[in-house]
């Protein structure tokens, strides 16, 4: 689902738990964020992460982004 394709109430929420998916799932990870889901998934939508453990560097972007608890997946 993309937002913006939903009728969802989407309150802003002062701590929401999150899974970000990557096109290679070992670097998935869960972690919280504040925000609504559309705060949420703009904030991820094409920007370059670091999945590497420092001091290296890997850049990705997530493909989707899994809301915890609330059964909503975000494609980014």
């Amino acid at each position: 689902m993309r937002h913006g394709e939903t009728t969802i109430p989407d309150p802003h929420i002062a701590m929401r738990t999150i899974r970000v998916l990557f096109q290679t799932p070992n670097y998935n990870y869960q972690t919280n964020i504040n925000g609504t889901r559309k705060e949420i998934a703009d904030y991820f939508r094409g920007a370059p992460l670091n999945v590497a453990n420092y001091p290296a560097e890997v850049m990705r972007v997530a493909k989707a982004i899994e809301f915890v608890g609330q059964d909503v997946k975000v494609e980014l």
